[in-house]
């Protein structure tokens, strides 16, 4: 048996865009370790697991690398990577 994760809302009970779909793509590292996320609406394109454990130690999966916000944010108000 193979496992699924699908995305039921975010914490803070906001709406968003992935709620009611399933995870297709994640990356902890990815956009400079603020992670990379990619959701589908059809299951069999989700990414599958091994067993709910697999599952739930790569949901709690945390960045290696991450970017730092500088004292003085840019303009369009991202962070910007420190030296």
């Amino acid at each position: 048996m193979t496992v699924v994760m699908r995305i039921l809302g975010r914490p803070d009970g906001q709406p968003s865009p992935s709620d009611d779909q399933y995870l297709a793509h994640y990356d902890p590292n990815g956009r400079n370790g603020r992670g990379d996320v990619r959701t589908t609406r059809d299951a069999r394109a989700a990414m599958r697991f091994k067993s709910s454990v697999e599952a739930l130690e790569f949901w709690r999966t945390r960045p290696t690398r991450r970017t730092t916000c500088a004292p003085t944010a840019s303009p369009t108000g991202r962070c910007l990577p420190t030296a």
